[in-house]
């Protein structure tokens, strides 16, 4: 259990960090015209979104190796009770395993594969289908391609998943897991997923969103998302699910799938939880870390804040399962 109230936890960030300076980052803050959705004409966006990236993973993934899983998922785990298990890892890659069973696929690719630990998984357990996984961060593909055993039908690639550079319908099933919310633009992210699936191909997508009625949330538990979503190097902030539906349908997508996964990720929020507030409490420490991993730092206060504000009654986020299909 957390030590720290809601309004504590704020007070103990107000004594490390200049929460104020902080929120300057945000994009909310910066008066574009609309917070949810940026769109490919915001330059200033677009050419910072990928450095932005690749400092976060540099300069996190030590944090992710050490306090959030050993076996390299970078992904949060769903558990079916209230109490933590790192097996809940597992549950996104086999939920992936059953659309690639369902359609008997055999071209997968993963967008955002981090350090491979769920195209490893799904690459040892159909021997016969081939994989391929993109990411944009160097420090995340030498983790992937460094991690033994090596799997003949799995490849890691250096990539972007707005522009993929794969032949057209070319894939059968593609998943990305809490990579897609760094999309600088869902249409041009949503439209290249399409076009490289096959007809009948599936995309399957975990990630987190913001609640509807966001602007009528409280002073605080506005602050602690954008500060939150700063903290995983997301100053466009999380946008609503309704956003990405619809422009999936746009794009020509069918949703055949989406489930609220919020009350399923919660005991590993509160396990992060804890283990910041522990980190926190070194305050001195976290001071002069700060200047050398900022990134490190920001995602220690989205350790310390996510399980606040995706509260089942009163929070701002939450976490989403949804499947679409190219008809």
């Amino acid at each position: 259990m957390s030590d720290w109230s809601f309004p504590q936890s704020l007070q103990h960030l107000r004594a490390v960090f200049d929460l104020n300076q902080l929120l300057k980052q945000h994009y909310d803050y910066q008066k574009f015209p609309s917070p949810q959705l940026a769109n490919s004409s915001d330059r200033q966006m677009d050419s910072g979104w990928r450095r932005g990236i690749v400092q976060y993973y540099k300069q996190s993934g030590i944090g992710y190796r050490k306090y959030h899983s050993v076996q390299g998922s970078i992904h949060l785990a769903i558990n079916e009770t209230n109490e933590f298990d790192p097996d809940g890892y597992y549950t996104q890659p086999r939920k992936v395993a059953e659309e690639i069973q369902a359609l008997q696929a055999k071209t997968v690719l993963e967008v955002g594969c981090g350090m491979g630990f769920n195209s490893r998984f799904l690459a040892e357990k159909f021997a016969a289908m081939q994989f391929l996984g993109l990411d944009l961060s160097p420090e995340n593909l030498r983790w992937a391609t460094r991690s033994t055993p090596v799997y003949p039908n799995l490849q890691f690639r250096q990539g972007d998943f707005n522009q993929t550079g794969l032949a057209p319908a070319s894939q059968e099933v593609v998943f990305a897991i809490e990579c897609l919310c760094y999309a600088p633009d869902i249409s041009v992210v949503l439209a290249e997923l399409y076009r490289v699936l096959r007809s009948g191909g599936r995309l399957i997508i975990y990630d987190g969103y913001r609640c509807e009625g966001f602007d009528q949330q409280s002073d605080d538990y506005r602050m602690a998302t954008q500060l939150a979503e700063l903290g995983m190097a997301l100053p466009q902030g999380f946008r609503t699910l309704q956003t990405w539906l619809d422009i999936a349908q746009s794009v020509g997508f069918r949703t055949i799938v989406c489930d609220n996964q919020t009350a399923g990720v919660l005991p590993n929020l509160r396990h992060l939880q804890k283990r910041a507030e522990d980190f926190l409490k070194r305050s001195w420490q976290v001071k002069l870390l700060n200047f050398w991993r900022p990134y490190l730092c920001g995602n220690t206060i989205s350790g310390l804040l996510l399980a606040f504000i995706c509260d089942l009654d009163q929070g701002t986020h939450c976490y989403y399962h949804w499947v679409l299909e190219k008809p």
